[in-house]
C-alpha cells in the first residue's frame, strides 16, 4: 500500500535524510521502517493491556484459591483434633 505526506517542513525532512543515510537507507525505506514500528508498537501496547488485565484476574483467583484452601486446611485440623479426641 503506499501512502503519500504532504506539506512536511523542509528541515524535518533533512533531519529524516540524515537519520536514514546513518543508517545506510533511502528517506523511504526509513520511514517505511519508523510507519510498521509505530503500528507495531500500538499492537503491542494493546497485547500488554489485555496481559496486565488477564494477569490481575489470576492473581485475584490464586488469592481466592489461596483463603479457600486454608479453610479446608483448618476444617481438617479440627477433623484430625476430633478424631485424636476420640481416640483417647
Amino acid at each position: 500500500m503506499n501512502v503519500i505526506v504532504r506539506n512536511l517542513n523542509p528541515t524535518k525532512v533533512k533531519v529524516i535524510d540524515e537519520l536514514a543515510k546513518e543508517k545506510g537507507m533511502s528517506r523511504q525505506e526509513f520511514l517505511k521502517v519508523q510507519i510498521e514500528k509505530i503500528a507495531t508498537t500500538n499492537e503491542l501496547s494493546e497485547i500488554e493491556d489485555k496481559y496486565q488485565l488477564l494477569l490481575e484476574k489470576v492473581i485475584l483467583v490464586l488469592e481466592q484459591n489461596t483463603e479457600t484452601m486454608k479453610k479446608i486446611y483448618k476444617v481438617i485440623e479440627e477433623l484430625s483434633e476430633e478424631d485424636d479426641f476420640h481416640e483417647l
